[in-house]
């Protein structure tokens, strides 16, 4: 149920998303106004000071919403910000904490001690970065995880040796296939892990892709003999499967094929 709900919201337009955030926004500026006069002032006192400065709350909040929203903040996309939602959320809060300060020198009525005005800009910032990564590691893990993995081809590479283990690496940092596992022929290695996969025979291929069907098989064996390529490449066809494969041995020395081409096989 959540995680429709999750989908639901993340489906909303931009200028909605913004006015929820900003709502958020609003509530986490509240609660560090209040904790800033909690730590300075006297807990007896407190509510008694928070009415002598109840002007000055009121339009230092309203300062910092407004740096924010002419920041350009609300037009950034959530789950992709990185280094830049920490210099734009630092610029606005720096930016309504010190027209406030210049609004506090001229007019009297907005008097408010410094402190207050200091450390409600600290907890702000703390709070409104908290908030916005924790709503990307949300979104991220229920939302664009899962429809990246959707997306992704689920492929076993038969060969567990160093050829097998560089394509991997390479598949990996490439990020459009979910490897499910390796194969290999070698009773020694069945059984085994590789880089956290388990290494199958021939008949664990065939039970994994009877529970849970395969894209492709990419066969990383450049090294073997053309016969046994083929008696590899006519078990496979069995389980009617993409394949792929690395190039030969001999493809690698002519320069014909690159280390980590995969081919296609009819």
């Amino acid at each position: 149920m959540s995680k429709l709900l999750l989908k639901y919201l993340a489906n909303f337009p931009r200028s909605v998303k913004g006015v929820l955030l900003l709502c958020f926004d609003a509530v986490i500026l509240g609660f560090s106004m209040l904790l800033a006069f909690a730590v300075r002032f006297d807990p007896a006192s407190l509510e008694h000071q928070y009415r002598i400065f109840s002007n000055g709350v009121w339009v230092l909040m309203g300062l910092q919403l407004l740096a924010l929203m002419i920041s350009g903040l609300y037009r950034s996309v959530l789950r992709h910000a990185g280094t830049e939602l920490l210099v734009l959320l630092l610029r606005s809060v720096l930016l309504g904490a010190g027209l406030f300060a210049l609004l506090d020198l001229m007019l009297e009525e907005y008097r408010m001690p410094r402190s207050i005005i200091v450390m409600s800009a600290s907890f702000a910032f703390l709070g409104l970065l908290s908030i916005r990564l924790m709503i990307r590691w949300i979104v991220r893990l229920h939302v664009v995880e899962p429809q990246q993995r959707e997306n992704l081809q689920r492929v076993v590479i038969y060969g567990a040796g160093s050829a097998g283990l560089q394509l991997f690496e390479s598949l990996r940092q490439e990020g459009t296939y979910q490897i499910s596992a390796f194969v290999d022929d070698n009773p020694k290695l069945q059984g085994g892990l590789l880089r956290g996969k388990s290494i199958l025979s021939f008949a664990g291929l065939q039970t994994l892709h009877a529970n849970n069907p395969l894209d492709s098989v990419l066969l990383a064996l450049p090294g073997v003999k053309h016969e046994q390529r083929k008696k590899i490449l006519q078990q496979i066809r069995i389980l009617k499967v993409g394949v792929r494969v690395l190039p030969t041995a001999d493809q690698l020395m002519r320069g014909t094929a690159d280390a980590s081409q995969l081919q296609e096989v009819d």
